[in-house]
């Protein structure tokens, strides 16, 4: 086993990037041993006993390590990748291996392999929040948190270093890498969605299972935030927060495969699954899990030409009980459970009218064609108010504007929403209103105009990106030339900034929440909405 690594260190964010204590996590299996590992070593400083730690686990192992060399490409033949290039100290070349474990948390010798990858969604501007810690002598752990980057950028990598370093003109030194929440992510075989998080999904290919609260470090995406049921996946904190709901998120090796290419699995950040999922599957303690199940994976796949896809699941599931890193009840997950079939759907449907329980099928992606006449059905049937908000904010979501008069009555507050109990639902069930006034702006009904148009009246540069967020994304999906006017006026308001020169940014640092965090977006929230419809004044543009 050769691993390469760029730093000088082993560890990446849990050494280099100062994020050395663990925020949550499933502590077990491997996490469990490297923690018994570290603390043997004794010393003070955390950063270096890591960084040791993983040093002699890997020479226990018996692998080569080379420090300061860099993967920059990949070798295919026929769709599998059967060589990584690496530049070294000592000049570049290509490395031949039967199979590869890409944890660069970027995705990079996949997306040089021609993997397909997503980052940032045309859908909406939304970023987990990244930083660059200082390293200060005598300091362990230091978070950082004050902007955004895009890691796969060389450029975007240089500005957001230099301004870092600008923001800590007294620190010894700055982390060499950026500590980022949200990278580029591969499209695999299968990605994990919101709904298999809230249904707990069991996976008969699951290689870890991930333990965290919601810390998404900016605002959700979703649709299905406002959605969601009431999870049975759900693990109570003491402390009453809106981080307080833990989910437990089962990943399977097929959301860790490109799809499209053999010989290459890929761990970190860089994993397939929907954006929001990715902060409960980031957590060091569980990803350090699931480099050892692949790794794991990727020894047993040497031995069949390097195909992952071709593991012996039920024998890799019982290894990874045998470490700990799953729990027992994984033994018994033979097959995938029915999450699409009429039957189950149209249960589903019928269900969801009293508290959104089975919208975790009804929205599946693959289910909502087949789910809107079923929808629609019921939200034509329905004997109480509460079914019919409930059905009509749905049919909203899936485009449909039979529900728009309801939708528009709870907009402009002539109606009042009937809430219930969504303890547990992914994204914390809160800010309902956003959710109606999004669903009401997708029927692209007549009706929507005005009662859209009053929420955003009473948005102001103070206030949250949430409360700017409703009336926006409401009037983007409506796409009403009408409400341009308003819309130009309101982001005349909010200040329209550009900075056109990278000498004119100001040095980042810290810990919070700054301009560009909060200011901008809302700036970009109200432009895209100004955009679609229509564009006033040419100020969108």
């Amino acid at each position: 086993v050769l691993l390469v690594e760029y730093l000088q260190v082993l560890g990446g964010v849990g050494t280099d990037g100062m994020i050395l204590g663990y925020y949550d996590g499933n502590h077990c299996g491997f996490t469990e041993e490297f923690k018994k590992a570290n603390r043997e070593i004794g010393g003070k400083h955390s950063l270096y006993r890591r960084a040791e730690t993983w040093r002699r686990k890997c020479r226990e192992a018996g692998v080569t390590v080379w420090l300061g060399a860099m993967g920059t490409g990949a070798v295919v033949e026929n769709g599998k990748v059967v060589g990584a290039e690496v530049a070294t100290t000592l000049g570049c070349g290509a490395v031949c291996a039967k199979c590869f474990v890409d944890a660069t948390g970027n995705a990079d010798l996949a997306a040089a392999a021609g993997a397909k990858t997503e980052f940032l969604s045309a859908a909406e501007f939304a970023l987990q929040s990244a930083g660059q810690a200082p390293h200060r002598l005598g300091r362990d752990t230091i978070n950082s948190d004050f902007g955004f980057v895009d890691d796969s950028s060389a450029y975007d990598l240089w500005l957001f270093g230099l301004r870092a370093r600008a923001g800590a003109p007294n620190a010894w030194d700055l982390a060499k890498m950026p500590d980022s929440r949200e990278r580029r992510r591969i499209v695999p075989d299968y990605a994990v969605n919101a709904q298999d998080v809230t249904a707990r999904r069991p996976f008969p290919d699951v290689v870890v299972q991930c333990r965290s609260r919601q810390d998404s470090h900016g605002y959700l995406t979703d649709d299905f935030r406002f959605l969601s049921e009431p999870s049975a996946n759900l693990i109570k904190m003491k402390r009453e927060t809106s981080l307080s709901a833990v989910f437990d998120v089962n990943v399977p090796l097929r959301s860790l495969l490109p799809k499209g290419l053999s010989g290459i699995a890929v761990v970190g950040i860089g994993t397939g699954c929907a954006r929001d999922v990715l902060p409960m599957i980031r957590m060091q303690a569980d990803l350090m899990n699931m480099g050892y199940a692949v790794g794991t994976a990727a020894a047993m796949a040497a031995g069949k030409g390097g195909e992952f896809r071709s593991v012996d699941l039920a024998a890799l599931r019982k290894k990874l009980v045998e470490l700990k890193i799953l729990r027992p009840e994984t033994l018994t997950w033979e097959q995938d459970v029915d999450v699409t079939s009429d039957a189950v759907l149209a249960a589903a449907v019928k269900a969801m009218g009293r508290d959104f329980t089975g919208t975790h099928v009804v929205y599946r992606p693959e289910n909502r064609a087949r789910a809107l006449p079923l929808v629609r059905g019921a939200f034509t049937a329905a004997a109480t108010d509460v079914e019919k908000q409930n059905y009509a904010v749905m049919l909203g979501f899936l485009g449909d504007a039979a529900g728009a008069d309801i939708l528009a009555e709870i907009v402009s507050g002539r109606r009042k929403i009937i809430t219930f109990d969504r303890a547990g639902a992914f994204g914390g069930g809160g800010q309902p209103m956003i959710g109606y006034m999004i669903a009401l702006g997708r029927t692209k009904a007549r009706a929507a105009l005005a009662p859209l148009l009053k929420a955003l009246s009473g948005v102001n540069p103070g206030a949250s990106m949430l409360a700017v967020r409703g009336p926006t994304l409401a009037l983007e999906a409506l796409g009403d030339p009408e409400a341009a006017p308003a819309l130009a006026e309101k982001l005349k308001a909010f200040g329209a900034h550009a900075v056109e020169k990278a000498t004119d940014l100001p040095p980042l640092g810290g810990y919070g929440l700054g301009s560009e965090m909060d200011a901008c977006i809302k700036e970009l929230a109200l432009a895209r909405a100004l955009w679609a419809c229509g564009d006033h004044e040419g100020l969108a543009r």
